[in-house]
């Protein structure tokens, strides 16, 4: 819908162009080739200057020469009498006071824009001058001038018309390129680039000149405007290689409407300024005729793929990028600046990978749901801050959990390190958040110098607290399935104490259910190195960092002790949450029942049965030494398990396993 209206405005732009052509070679052939009599001539003619109308600009200022024309205004420069320094007057004709008080309030928002990279608006006022007084000044104005530097106004403007005028950044600038001296009668972009002596490109100072470009327009953007008329005659030169944007006069004001951009017209959006920037970089990048430059820029429009880059070369993805006929798959210009095209940080993650939600964040990371770019398929990816000096530690863990391999484990597929320039990362979570219309405004705390390691991980659609919150009564949760489902993930979490890990942060969020409701653990940043000597476990000391809800009573203190047993008694509140329907509102009656086990007072009342009652006490014990083993727990028969065994070997097999 948006590209068929965009193709609507195009057409009607381009029809109403094509009948000002016509109407020009009209009047010039039915004059017999002179040149063509304005209507207002005869209006000037009638005019005898006798007013006492004082134009503010004509006070002030004393008109130098005509800079340039545009289908509604004219810019002259002009020395400020006061301080005898010249300025740029921008002169747009109005026709009504509802433009004229609407364009105003658009010009004051634009003036407090203050970027290096856009030319400033000084000062702006409205004339509204009596009929035929304008033609009459002009003309004069004109007849003062010395004759290279008058151009003819172009009469476009209604005999009633007022005017805004806008004092700017004078664009006449002496320009010094490659050891030359040259008088760039605007000097801007297009010149630049017109003068045939400039046909061989410095691709380095093009992207510089590119960068300062983009810089600009991501101000704009950032101050709630759409330029709308990004071209190589709106970009001019202060210094050789310093540029700034200009034309800002055409700019749209946005306001965000639930986190997208809203205009009075609908297909109006940031995304057009990408589009012009890319046909900008163009031109900056191969010396094209503007023939050629129309043919090219016209098949762009219509999806055509350009032939004047390789399609696989870095200019030709790059522009194809920032040219894509569908504008929600063209970048910010926050992204266009990270590029490594333009020699920006890239992030392999942005890269490779398209964000589609926020699944979760904590103290130890985040975790999005996003599309690969490559497979099209979806995958949980877990971001994990780290301190440079604790980085390598940190791989280390990450390597051994990827090398796990079990089916009630979720396996990592692929593991990378980012290490982004400082401030990056808090800016780019700030505008991904933003986009994703996310109620957070930031991901989770970390230093502005962090390291960033990044887990690919298979995407499970729901966990075992969505189970629980979509089954609130007593009836839609089986007895024989919770054991079976407490089964799976006590097996899972004893093959991570046989291979020396201990989870230390179990819970319902982070056992995950696959398409055959098989439960999965995952989210091993807690995860622990288990120890054990002469056939004891040893506790490990670490600082207190854990989920509160589901900590064991060893976990209380400021120095925390780990060891297995610390799983198995969130194992046993676990199993509590699925025998037992609680509010999950609010965490106040989970809060109590767990409390209760922490504090060695458990009311086994809650349960249906003692026989349930008693075997997750066991678990929960206030004492962790007379807790069981995950071993011990599978055989026990709640869980159909055999009970204590007779058999040497299984007894040796279990205090190993211990």
């Amino acid at each position: 819908y948006d590209y068929l209206c965009l193709l609507i405005l195009e057409s009607i732009y381009t029809l109403h162009r094509s009948l000002q052509l016509f109407r020009t070679w009209m009047a010039t052939f039915f004059s017999g080739g002179r040149p063509r009599v304005n209507p207002f001539t005869e209006l000037s003619k009638n005019f005898d200057g006798k007013n006492d109308f004082k134009s503010e600009f004509l006070t002030k200022f004393r008109p130098i020469r005509i800079l340039g024309q545009g289908c509604f205004a004219s810019v002259i420069e002009a020395e400020f009498n006061m301080i005898k320094k010249s300025y740029a007057v921008k002169r747009i004709p109005l026709r009504s006071d509802y433009v004229r008080d609407d364009r105003m309030k658009e010009v004051n928002a634009l003036a407090l824009l203050d970027h290096p990279g856009i030319a400033r608006f000084h000062n702006a006022w409205t004339e509204n001058p009596p009929p035929g007084w304008q033609l009459y000044s002009d003309r004069k104005m004109l007849d003062e001038m010395d004759e290279w530097k008058r151009k003819t106004i172009r009469l476009n403007y209604h005999e009633e018309s007022s005017f805004l005028y806008i004092q700017m950044e004078v664009i006449s600038k002496l320009i010094k390129m490659h050891q030359v001296i040259q008088l760039f009668e605007r000097g801007t972009l297009a010149d630049w680039l017109a003068n045939q002596a400039n046909n061989n490109r410095d691709v380095t100072r093009m992207k510089s000149w590119f960068r300062q470009i983009v810089s600009a327009v991501a101000y704009i953007h950032a101050n709630g405007f759409v330029h709308r008329k990004i071209k190589t005659r709106n970009v001019y030169f202060y210094s050789p290689d310093t540029l700034k944007i200009s034309g800002l006069v055409a700019a749209e004001q946005f306001e965000l409407r639930d986190g997208h951009e809203a205009f009075f017209i609908p297909v109006l959006t940031s995304k057009m300024d990408i589009f012009a920037m890319g046909l900008v970089l163009i031109e900056m990048l191969i010396a094209i005729s503007s023939n050629t430059a129309e043919q090219e820029f016209f098949n762009i429009r219509r999806g055509i793929r350009t032939e004047l880059f390789s399609e696989q070369s870095d200019e030709g993805k790059f522009v194809a990028w920032l040219t894509n006929v569908e504008y929600t798959q063209r970048p910010t210009c926050r992204e266009i600046l990270d590029h490594p095209f333009l020699g920006g940080y890239t992030s392999r993650f942005f890269v490779e990978f398209t964000v589609t939600k926020l699944l979760g964040a904590g103290g130890f990371g985040c975790v999005f749901r996003a599309t690969n770019k490559s497979d099209r398929a979806e995958y949980a990816v877990k971001r994990i801050p780290e301190n440079k000096s604790d980085v390598e530690h940190a791989l280390n863990e990450v390597r051994q959990l990827a090398a796990l391999d079990h089916e009630g484990i979720v396996r990592y597929n692929h593991h990378w390190i980012e290490e982004p320039p400082k401030g990056w990362q808090h800016k780019t979570d700030h505008e991904l958040l933003e986009r994703m219309e996310s109620s957070r405004r930031t991901l989770n705390d970390y230093e502005i110098d962090s390291v960033f390691i990044y887990i690919q991980m298979k995407l499970y659609k729901k966990s075992l607290t969505d189970w629980l919150k979509e089954n609130q009564t007593a009836s839609s949760r089986s007895l024989p399935q919770i054991k079976s489902w407490f089964k799976q993930i006590v097996e899972a979490v004893r093959y991570l104490h046989i291979n020396g890990i201990i989870h230390s942060d179990l819970k319902p969020c982070n056992i995950l259910l696959d398409k055959n409701d098989e439960p999965k653990l995952c989210d091993f940043g807690l995860a622990k190195e288990r120890k054990v000597e002469n056939g004891q476990e040893l506790t490990i000391s670490r600082s207190s960092v854990f989920t509160q809800l589901y900590s064991s009573p060893e976990q209380s203190g400021w120095f925390t002790q780990f060891s297995s047993k610390t799983d198995v008694f969130a194992l046993g509140l676990i199993l509590t949450e699925l025998c037992v329907v609680m509010d999950y509102s609010t965490f106040i009656q989970r809060s109590q029942i767990f409390d209760s086990y922490r504090q060695g007072r458990p009311n086994r009342s809650i349960f249906k049965d003692a026989e349930t009652a008693k075997f997750v006490a066991r678990l929960a014990a206030y004492n962790s030494k007379h807790r069981p083993t995950c071993e011990q727990i599978l055989s026990d028969p709640f869980l159909g398990g055999r009970g204590k065994s007779n058999n040497l070997i299984q007894r040796i097999m279990m205090y190993w396993f211990s």
